[in-house]
């Protein structure tokens, strides 16, 4: 139900990075995810994972929005992370409709990932954005497998930011990758940063990240991916019985705990 997010390993040593792409494959997680903007994670994980490849599904993401862009990324994080092919390959932190409509449109990035699709290269296509009226757009107009978006206890119990995407993923059947999971709220500016990685603060007292995951996890969805810090993912592996449903004192808990937070993810205006 965990899932690894590659800034994990982002600037770590091949050591360090070994040893916990070893954990948690040991542990069970079998969805590894990475993207180009994450520095220099895809040449670290993709040295870590190799001799775990065919026990995992990794997934990557392109920022790129025109079909010769997104190839160029794509056999570049094909290199890069040593593999010939990708479980699940998004179009990565999509901002609005005009950027959806130019993927999906003619010269498109999306031209040559089901190009890579048809070629076997890419067997799952995904998109991974923070916006729910573009998620629920992307949802509706296109056969998209997957989406990856913010499922955060503090943003639905105070904005009811979630439910809708999750329920049009649903309607058509795909994947749901669920992050933000431990997000407690943004660093303020001024705010102690005791996280390196991460630019948002993360749950890092063992019971609330025990809770924050389970109420993600008992929505909808499929994985959830921890905080991209060795620390608070660490703490995510720890997590006992994370699949067990919150009960009414876990939930008032949450709850209370969510009205002294400010929502990771207000309901925003449409930009």
């Amino acid at each position: 139900m965990l899932g690894f997010g590659g800034i994990v390993v982002m600037d770590e040593s091949p050591e360090e990075a070994d040893r916990v792409v070893s954990k948690a494959v040991d542990a069970g997680i079998n969805y590894f995810d990475v993207a180009p903007s994450y520095g220099n994670a895809e040449d670290v994980l993709g040295n870590a994972l190799k001799r775990h490849r065919d026990k995992v599904n990794l997934a990557c993401k392109t920022l790129e929005r025109t079909a010769e862009g997104a190839r160029r990324e794509l056999e570049q994080s094909l290199r890069l992370l040593h593999t010939d092919r990708f479980d699940v390959y998004q179009l990565h932190g999509m901002p609005n409709i005009r950027e959806l409509e130019q993927a999906m449109g003619p010269g498109g990035a999306m031209e040559s990932i089901l190009d890579a699709q048809e070629r076997g290269i890419i067997r799952f296509v995904g998109i991974t954005t923070h916006f729910p009226h573009v998620a629920l757009e992307a949802i509706r107009r296109y056969l998209f497998d997957t989406v990856m978006f913010p499922i955060s206890f503090s943003s639905w119990i105070n904005s009811g930011f979630g439910p809708d995407v999750l329920a049009a993923a649903a309607e058509k059947e795909m994947g749901v990758l669920a992050i933000k999971a431990m997000a407690l709220g943004r660093l303020n500016e001024g705010c102690e940063r005791k996280w390196a990685k991460p630019w948002y603060v993360p749950a890092d007292d063992p019971e609330i990240v025990e809770l924050a995951l389970r109420f993600t996890l008992s929505r909808d969805v499929d994985s959830a991916i921890p905080p991209g810090e060795i620390g608070p993912f660490e703490m995510a592996l720890s997590a006992r019985n994370i699949t067990r449903p919150l009960d009414h004192d876990e939930e008032a808990r949450l709850i209370a705990l969510a009205g002294s937070l400010e929502a990771m993810f207000p309901i925003a205006p449409i930009p």
